[in-house]
């Protein structure tokens, strides 16, 4: 019996620090992680964005779904930065900084649409 109650709350503990901890950051991950941690992030949102409008108005629902576009969009940033260091794809690079301002901004609390809109408009401004 105290075994049972051992693993129990060995994997409580886990869960809790797990928590506690947050999502891993993309500079830490494999690019396989980050494509994985990708399609899971993804699929949340697609789940929230399929319920009825006045469930997404819970404060901790929408709260959710602001911190885990920021990391899409903080992911995102971090591939497109390594597939540039690779030379794997012909991106010029003025890109990295843009997504990565955008990133910022959705982190600021921003939607997404309006982060790219003004992270574009700064660079375009900042390029004249």
């Amino acid at each position: 019996m105290e075994i049972i109650i051992g693993i129990v709350l060995v994997v409580v503990l886990m869960i809790v620090v797990g928590k506690m901890k947050g999502a891993p950051e993309p500079s830490s991950m494999s690019e396989a992680a980050i494509f994985q941690r990708l399609q899971i992030e993804g699929a949340w949102i697609s789940k929230y964005l399929s319920q009825p409008y006045s469930s997404q108005q819970s404060a901790s629902l929408k709260r959710m779904y602001e911190e885990k576009t920021a990391y899409i969009q903080s992911l995102k940033a971090e591939l497109m930065k390594r597939q540039m260091a690779q030379g794997t794809q012909a991106v010029h690079q003025e890109l990295a900084p843009i997504l990565q301002r955008a990133a910022e901004l959705v982190k600021e609390g921003k939607p997404e649409a309006e982060a790219h809109a003004e992270a574009l408009k700064e660079w375009s401004e900042k390029s004249k």
